[in-house]
């Protein structure tokens, strides 16, 4: 976020028209809109944008309120991040900036207009003051139960009375089932996703809890309702495109891990096969295959014991991406020792048996992981027969 424009923002707020002592005073004409921006091209943006525009023609004021920011130059900055104790803010940008930063990207900018009266517009418009002042603006984020999109939600139930349709009802999605159509062009993305999701991120989820999607919460603001006189009204009552999306651009086959781990799974046997009719154990191929995946494994252990990602813990991919590999891989090289030969065995076994196992378990394995526990087994296996081989 940028300092100087956000403090003049700032100032022209504190200059409009208000009661002594209370929040500034929107006109007749004034509106808030819930923007729902879609997909770019890069992986943070894969999930779209929620935001929040104030726009008041009496007063000539078209804001927006933004609760995605975050500030890069933060002390420690990716250590917090993957610690899951960033600090993300509210941030005001003028519309027009906003809507010309999108359309350079190609990003498809909706609105819902709400159906708000007059007090709840006001009093929804001096929450976002408040909250975006210096010592309010800071917030502690997390990805699935409070960002841009649940912020907004929380709002409007809170400062305006909105009630959505059904959110405690009990739904078939877990969180992966609801990111996996904002992965489908990124492969490599979504296979990050898939091994950093532990168990919980596997659990059935409330509708209420959709609302971490922006798509999702734009759902939820079409079947939600105010309180009013006459009883209770829809919450939006128009909707208008603001900025076209241009097409991203589709993710080929090859591109993705899938395709490189078959590759790597026939290379594998290929050479595998050639090994042991010339005798050779291949330790370096051994090395540039667990040593990976073992450094995988501490990720995954971190992620689990060391951050405070609650939806990261429980990570049943550690059964695969063994963090012992680390130590073991080195005892099965030449000098072949016979208790990391017999390690090796039981994880070519486990490696094969996890490939159906896994639809006993609270997990899902990504699609591209099947050939990469093929070549675990089958690598595994090797060193095992190897030293077998070698006893006679």
């Amino acid at each position: 976020m940028r300092i100087l424009p956000a403090l003049l923002l700032t100032l022209l707020l504190l200059a409009l028209p208000r009661p002594a002592g209370a929040q500034p005073v929107l006109g007749p004409g004034a509106e808030i809109s819930l923007l729902t921006c879609s997909a770019g091209q890069d992986l943070y943006t894969a999930f779209g944008h929620s935001a929040l525009r104030v726009r008041d023609p009496d007063l000539g004021l078209d804001l927006v309120f933004n609760y995605g920011t975050f500030d890069f130059h933060t002390p420690g900055f990716y250590t917090k991040f993957l610690k899951g104790q960033l600090d993300y803010m509210l941030s005001l940008a003028r519309y027009d900036r906003f809507a010309e930063a999108y359309a350079e990207e190609g990003r498809q900018v909706r609105a819902q207009v709400l159906a708000l009266d007059s007090a709840q517009r006001q009093a929804v418009f001096g929450f976002l003051v408040e909250n975006e002042r210096p010592e309010n603006r800071f917030y502690r984020y997390d990805f699935f139960f409070d960002n841009c999109a649940t912020r907004i939600r929380d709002l409007l139930r809170e400062v305006a009375g909105a009630s959505f349709a059904q959110e405690d009802s009990l739904t078939d999605k877990d969180f992966r089932d609801l990111m996996d159509p904002c992965l489908e062009e990124r492969p490599w993305g979504g296979l990050g996703i898939y091994l950093a999701l532990g168990s919980p991120g596997y659990r059935a989820t409330r509708l209420s809890e959709h609302a971490f999607l922006p798509d999702h919460l734009e759902l939820a603001f079409d079947q939600a309702s105010l309180p009013g006189p006459g009883g209770r009204r829809p919450l939006v009552a128009a909707r208008h495109e603001l900025v076209a999306a241009a097409p991203l651009p589709e993710a080929p086959f090859w591109s993705g891990p899938g395709a490189l781990f078959w590759l790597l799974l026939a290379a594998g046997l290929l050479l595998s096969a050639w090994g042991w009719r010339q005798g050779r154990m291949l330790h370096g191929f051994d090395l540039a295959l667990f040593v990976p995946l073992a450094l995988a494994g501490y990720i995954l252990l971190f992620l689990w014991f060391g951050t405070e990602h609650k939806v990261m813990r429980g990570n049943l991919n550690v059964l695969w991406a063994l963090p012992l590999h680390l130590p073991m891989v080195f005892f099965a090289g030449r000098r072949l020792k016979s208790w990391a030969a017999r390690f090796y065995g039981a994880n070519g076994l486990l490696a094969l048996l996890l490939i159906p196992g896994f639809a006993l378990l609270p997990q899902a394995l990504h699609p591209s992981v099947y050939p990469l526990l093929l070549l675990i087994s089958a690598r595994s296996s090797y060193i095992y027969f190897f030293w077998k081989k070698s006893l006679r």
